[in-house]
């Protein structure tokens, strides 16, 4: 097996939000990962859940196709695809905006704690050079990641080509900012510390002031 190279500095399942049916705007409904016989939604905010065919998403709304990249939902009879790729329309509301705000720890770098799966934070350094969010195998421990039932990769550090393993976090908090379904990369060496990497930091607009890195949910 041809195992593929991913790159890191020294230091994506699906994140794409669904446009709901319009018949279900009572409930904020996105659809973040599709599979043969399931998809992945987030319901009114809260973490992804998957449902199976047939299976109830919330209340009287079901899900009743998945075909190619579009899923089909039904409520009271009525049904809607969705399609990947399209951005939920919301309302602005200044009250939900998600917002964080970073400062620089000893070595001069922005530095984040991240609650990563509901779970205890992990201190983390952002990395706008990592392609992923990256942890130390001890750190996926720690939070209960079997990591080594992730795909194997290689990856280019300042240390030379090592192998890591990729996988899917279901979500990452810093903040007030949640971003859902992550990939990351675990190191079993070469790695001291968390990196706060692309994978979530394209879903943020930075604003850094060199005193401080402030992040808002896009």
């Amino acid at each position: 097996m041809r195992i593929p190279i991913i790159r890191l500095s020294i230091f994506c399942a699906l994140g794409l939000y669904l446009l709901p049916a319009h018949f279900a705007l009572a409930h904020d409904i996105n659809l973040v990962a599709m599979g043969r016989e399931k998809a992945m939604f987030t319901v009114n905010g809260k973490p992804p859940k998957s449902f199976s065919l047939g299976s109830f998403i919330i209340e009287d709304t079901r899900l009743v196709a998945l075909n190619g990249n579009t899923a089909t939902i039904e409520t009271k009879g009525k049904k809607e695809i969705l399609y990947l790729g399209l951005v939920t329309p919301k309302p602005y509301d200044p009250s939900k905006i998600q917002t964080a705000t970073l400062f620089k720890g000893d070595m001069g770098h922005y530095m984040a704690d991240a609650q990563i799966n509901g779970g205890s934070s992990v201190r983390m350094l952002v990395d706008t050079g990592a392609t992923n969010v990256a942890l130390p195998a001890s750190e996926a421990v720690k939070l209960g990641i079997d990591y080594r039932k992730g795909l194997p990769s290689l990856t280019k550090t300042a240390n030379g080509v090592t192998v890591v393993f990729m996988v899917k976090l279901a979500s990452i908090k810093v903040g007030g900012i949640e971003v859902y379904n992550v990939t990351a990369s675990v190191h079993e060496k070469g790695l001291d510390i968390g990196l706060l990497g692309m994978a979530f930091l394209n879903e943020v607009n930075m604003k850094n002031d060199g005193n401080s890195l402030v992040l808002t949910k896009r």
